[in-house]
């Protein structure tokens, strides 16, 4: 919410709901030590229903860059972002191509806004195991193996992500 808050308030002008955002960065990100952990650690869904298509280090991330300088968030990116991020795609137990696509969008925008070429590495290697997900190459994708049928909520996430990589 954080995100959208800080890219709503950039957009529209409004420095009193940017200021709301970045005091909410400042203190659940810059001013704590730990502010990312091991993205393949991060809790899963459990039990039936539900979904699992948010990882909270993405979102740290996403409101980070929208919400602070870009010294920063670069800084923070690749000294606390970069090293908690997985080499490959994340297997889970829900939901796993919207949540892995999730992630790409963060680690995709880390990579416009830092130049270092590792996020985009990283990028690209989830990116393409979702390319090989979309098993009828239409670019759209279902949940997870699991769950077969192509959703558009799941393609709005894989979307993202390739855009992600687009400066704006």
């Amino acid at each position: 919410m954080v995100y959208c808050l800080g890219r709503a308030a950039k957009n529209l002008n409004k420095r009193k709901w940017f200021l709301a955002a970045e005091n909410i960065v400042k203190c659940t990100l810059i001013n704590v030590e730990e502010p990312f952990s091991n993205v393949e650690k991060e809790p899963k869904h459990k039990g039936l229903g539900g979904h699992d298509f948010f990882s909270k280090n993405a979102n740290k991330a996403l409101a980070l860059m929208a919400c602070t300088s870009k010294g920063d968030a670069k800084d923070l990116l690749e000294s606390k972002f970069l090293p908690c991020l997985p080499k490959k795609f994340v297997h889970r137990h829900a939901d796993e191509n919207a949540w892995n696509a999730h992630l790409a969008t963060a680690i995709g925008k880390s990579y416009i806004l830092t130049g270092n070429e590792e996020f985009l590495r990283r990028y690209f290697a989830i990116m393409n195991e979702l390319g090989l997900r979309d098993k009828s190459k239409s670019a759209a994708l279902p949940r997870s193996p699991a769950f077969g049928r192509r959703e558009s909520w799941v393609t709005f996430f894989y979307a993202h992500a390739y855009s992600s990589i687009l400066e704006h």
